[in-house]
């Protein structure tokens, strides 16, 4: 996203910077940046350039990879009003649900994005996370909302809740809908795994 006519770069306060809940976010003060900065509009610029991205490499048509990295789950969490003209803000018991969303709507924007590029088909599409899920936001706990389905231990935990992770992969024609597996996957072996699948797939 463009930078507005009138936006200057400038000492940002906590406040602006979305950390402002948090005590121990608010001692390391703030930083340079957009004096425009809106922390709720992150997710709209992020995945508008990662669809871009996918648009720009269909007319390339030359095989891509992309490591596309959601914010929308991260504290601070600052959902927006809206999001692709979808409410998010009190959509859920607490603000970790409603980014929860913002992230589901996203996956559906790079999703749309493929199949209208006609790269969905052909595409090797993964779903995951780096750790387990968070634990802290009250309002969801007390909605009954247990982040790491009943394993012991949540994000940044040394418990199995705390690395433990949901996978899914997507890939029509190669791998079969509807089915799961038992073998487990390492987080820091996926760069062989990528290296495995695209000799097998060039073969």
């Amino acid at each position: 996203m463009k930078l507005k006519e009138d936006s200057v770069l400038k000492e940002l306060d906590a406040v602006q910077t979305g950390y402002s809940t948090s005590k121990k976010h608010l001692t390391r003060g703030g930083g340079i940046g957009d004096s425009n900065w809106d922390p709720k509009q992150a997710g709209p610029i992020l995945v508008g350039k990662a669809v871009d991205y996918i648009k720009d490499q269909a007319e390339s048509n030359k095989p891509f990879y992309m490591y596309y990295c959601s914010q929308a789950v991260h504290i601070p969490h600052e959902p927006p009003a809206e999001f692709n003209g979808k409410k998010i803000k009190g959509i859920t018991p607490g603000k970790h649900g409603d980014m929860i969303y913002e992230l589901d709507l996203q996956v559906g924007l790079l999703v749309k994005a493929l199949k209208d590029a006609g790269l969905y088909e052909n595409t090797l599409l993964v779903f995951t996370s780096d750790n387990g899920g968070l634990s802290f936001d009250k309002d969801m706990n007390k909605a009954g909302h247990v982040t790491s389905n009943g394993l012991n231990g949540s994000k940044g935990s040394i418990y199995e809740g705390g690395h433990r992770v949901p996978f899914f992969a997507i890939w029509p024609g190669r791998i079969k809908s509807n089915i799961v597996s038992t073998m487990p996957i390492m987080g820091a072996r996926y760069g062989g795994y990528n290296c495995g699948i695209i000799k097998s797939a060039t073969r």
